[in-house]
């Protein structure tokens, strides 16, 4: 790409060159066309091949003027319009010079401090994530220590919402954006989390979306709450039952879907719920969040909330 830039910006320039000896053109129009061509030279080109491009313009224009002085062949314009031409050039390149080396510098500024920006980020999420882990570590600890069975099931489930914070963590620390999250890798994580600790299936279909930061953590715990609620009531103990997750963006709209295809729960009973309750919380964070649940066949959660393509 650089190479055929070069050639047209080369062939344009001396094009331009030949039109100061070669009569029929328009006068105004070629002098005109000279005073950008250290524009194009320097901002096409960059300022080193620029700084030889113009010397080579520069004394172009020299022997133009000495062909003037000596008639050689028959000039175009006079040898005082072309002194000045010369001069002018010589002026208006060293002072395009001057912007695109300014320029330069900007723009090596703000890369420099956009990769220290990145960098930073990336260590904010990266201590983050390893702190996250350690209140893991250390509720997993006291679970494994603790004799109460409602004791440590209130642990392990703190254990999987801190999960699912941490997996956002480590997902842009390694991510090239900072700010995005890819949630179809995201939710498989929270899931694949899940699924080492339960016998039941967990059946994935993501469809690839694009959340914020924030957005992506509220639906990883919504993720988290729905797939632990269904795991833990949907089916009896000695039954290996199925939960499925799907992710769909459709006209502008968000669709997670969680289903199973257990004994279904008393809703009045279940309404209470801490679980319940959380998803509700999580979706009045979104924007025109929805949650809609079916009990017909099982328990389907469904929530959709409104979410740009390029957002």
């Amino acid at each position: 790409m650089r190479t055929t830039t070069s050639i047209v910006v080369a062939f344009i320039t001396l094009f331009i060159l030949a039109s100061l000896t070669i009569p029929g053109y328009n006068q105004a129009f070629v002098l005109f066309a000279l005073a950008i061509v250290p524009a194009y030279l320097f901002f096409f080109l960059g300022t080193r091949i620029g700084i030889k491009w113009n010397a080579v313009v520069i004394l172009l224009l020299i022997l133009t003027t000495l062909n003037a002085y000596t008639a050689w062949i028959t000039p175009v314009f006079t040898v005082e319009l072309l002194i000045q031409t010369t001069l002018a050039y010589i002026a208006l390149s060293y002072f395009y010079y001057m912007l695109e080396k300014e320029r330069s510098r900007y723009e090596e500024e703000l890369s420099v401090a956009l990769k220290n920006k990145e960098t930073l980020l990336k260590e904010v999420h990266h201590r983050a994530k390893n702190n996250l882990q350690i209140i893991m570590g250390l509720l997993e600890s006291q679970a494994f220590r603790t004799k109460g069975a409602a004791c440590k099931k209130i642990l392990i489930s703190q254990r999987y919402r801190l999960q699912a914070m941490s997996l956002i963590h480590e997902s842009l620390s390694y991510s090239a954006s900072y700010e995005k999250v890819d949630m179809s890798q995201y939710l498989k994580g929270i899931a694949n989390n899940i699924q080492k600790y339960t016998h039941h299936t967990i059946v994935l279909d993501l469809e690839p979306c694009v959340l914020g930061m924030s957005d992506a953590m509220n639906l990883g715990l919504f993720l988290n709450e729905a797939i632990s609620n269904a795991s833990e009531h949907a089916y009896a103990k000695e039954v290996k039952g199925r939960i499925e997750v799907s992710l769909k963006y459709r006209e502008e709209q968000c669709i997670l879907r969680i289903k199973d295809f257990g004994r279904g729960f008393d809703a009045n009973r279940s309404s209470h719920s801490l679980g319940l309750v959380l998803m509700e919380d999580i979706s009045n964070f979104f924007n025109e969040g929805n949650m809609m649940i079916d009990f017909e066949e099982g328990t389907e959660i469904v929530f959709s909330f409104t979410q740009k393509k390029n957002t």
